[in-house]
């Protein structure tokens, strides 16, 4: 069985941070044997468009792949894919500053009914200080969802940048996240044959 990885991202600046993300997954999926030829893709998906055209290309893309895909993506990606994962048959789901509510309004949980809602295994990687999910508002929403693994990056925002004084960094967040995916998909890839 073939397995390809495709994580969307929304905009330039934010594709790069992805980007530098991948770079790290390529150097760390051939330490697992799970792992090792999971080619990795990067969807870029245009912001402001409706959610139903971001679905219908992510999907597209998923079908081109011909194998297995495990989805994901950041920000509006990560809201897309998990949106799809279901659609798709993923095999897991990588969200990665999964925006579970409005900027800074907790009480607008947008995107949270929809990844607490699958049954897909989901690594859901976060800094503390999202505005789009911080710590104090992901846990307001009552216990993590069993499906859902959580990684809290220390101190990170939305893009994972840290405040000046913090003990870690974003490149400490990147080598972090991506050491945590490899892991996950690990797991995944070996508990669901």
């Amino acid at each position: 069985m073939s397995i390809a990885l495709v994580l969307a991202t929304p905009e330039p600046g934010r594709a790069r941070l992805v980007e530098r993300l991948v770079e790290r997954l390529a150097e760390r999926l051939p330490e697992h044997q799970a792992t090792a030829l999971i080619p990795v893709s990067i969807l870029e998906l245009e912001h402001g468009r409706p959610d139903a055209e971001l679905e219908s290309r992510f999907l597209a893309a998923t079908e081109e792949l011909g194998g297995v895909p495990v989805i994901g993506g950041f920000s509006l990606g990560a809201r897309i894919a998990a949106r799809i994962a279901s659609a798709c048959a993923a095999k897991a789901l990588i969200a990665l500053s999964y925006p579970a509510h409005r900027r800074s309004r907790p009480e607008l949980a947008h995107g949270w009914p929809t990844l607490a809602g699958l049954c897909v295994p989901t690594l859901l990687v976060q800094g503390t200080r999202d505005a789009y999910g911080s710590v104090s508002s992901i846990r307001s929403y009552g216990p993590m969802p069993a499906h859902v693994q959580m990684h809290w990056l220390q101190d990170g925002n939305h893009e994972w940048l840290t405040r000046p004084a913090s003990a870690t960094s974003q490149e400490q967040h990147l080598d972090s996240a991506a050491h945590c995916i490899v892991d996950f998909l690990a797991r995944v890839l070996v508990s669901t044959g």
